[in-house]
């Protein structure tokens, strides 16, 4: 599946993907991805749109060499189409000429982590984080890191963070819920999982697959069903799901 190159969160475009928390209901895994289907044609007008805005940048770094913004932009924009590379070159420009830019880390951080480099990934996640505390972003890309790193505790702590200023980060909540789930809460990530369900019912599939396992785990047949047809609504070639939801039946 093709992930929705102008998803927003906490921050424009972020390509992090947080790695799969095992369950053990049945082999089923709670998938911490936030991926959505987009059409082809959709992909590549909103690509030329964003080519075409990082050309104006461009432009604009020449005119003003010492403004920062079009630099955090470019940035920005490289991070959703993938140019890890660019993202770092323009967000290290950016914290150059304006040091306290707490994007401009955040950036980094994500882009860090996109190259799987977690260590440098943090250390720029947590410079944001002395600048503003508070910031989503921030909590979130640390979150991801410390998950990377095995410190559930330490990750579901920044997840929480994350959403006390952002309380509808998708993102964040799925990804609680699964944390949730592989400690066996399965309750307390059944709470998570349909609060995806309510803010965003057709943008992360996968969370039907979440919430059907948390279901069985409770003892919540008939939800798990739902949820697993629900999900087949956007996946309906998928086997694994069709076999769990004929065991359910």
């Amino acid at each position: 599946m093709k992930q929705h190159p102008a998803m927003r969160f906490a921050y424009l475009a972020a390509a992090i993907i947080a790695a799969t928390a095992l369950s053990d209901c049945g082999g089923r895994q709670a998938d911490m991805s936030i991926q959505v289907s987009f059409g082809e044609k959709t992909v590549i007008r909103q690509a030329n749109d964003v080519n075409r805005a990082i050309a104006a940048l461009k432009r604009k770094t020449v005119e003003q060499p010492s403004d920062p913004a079009p630099f955090q932009e470019i940035a920005s924009l490289s991070l959703g189409k993938g140019n890890v590379e660019e993202t770092i070159v323009n967000a290290q420009e950016a914290v150059r000429l304006k040091p306290n830019l707490t994007e401009g880390y955040v950036l980094l951080g994500q882009a860090w982590f996109e190259k799987e480099n977690y260590t440098l990934a943090k250390d720029y996640f947590i410079r944001a984080l002395e600048l503003d505390e508070k910031n989503p972003g921030a909590h979130f890309g640390l979150a991801n890191c410390l998950y990377a790193a095995k410190d559930l505790a330490g990750a579901a702590e920044e997840y929480r963070a994350t959403l006390e200023t952002d309380p509808a980060n998708i993102r964040a909540l799925n990804n609680l819920g699964g944390l949730l789930l592989q400690k066996g809460d399965a309750a307390g990530a059944l709470k998570y999982f349909r609060k995806v369900v309510e803010l965003a019912p057709d943008a992360v599939p996968e969370v039907y697959i979440n919430e059907g396992i948390a279901c069985e785990k409770t003892g919540d047949r008939a939800g798990a069903v739902r949820s697993y047809e629900n999900y087949l609504k956007y996946d309906p070639s998928n086997g694994s799901v069709k076999r769990w939801l004929e065991a359910l039946r």
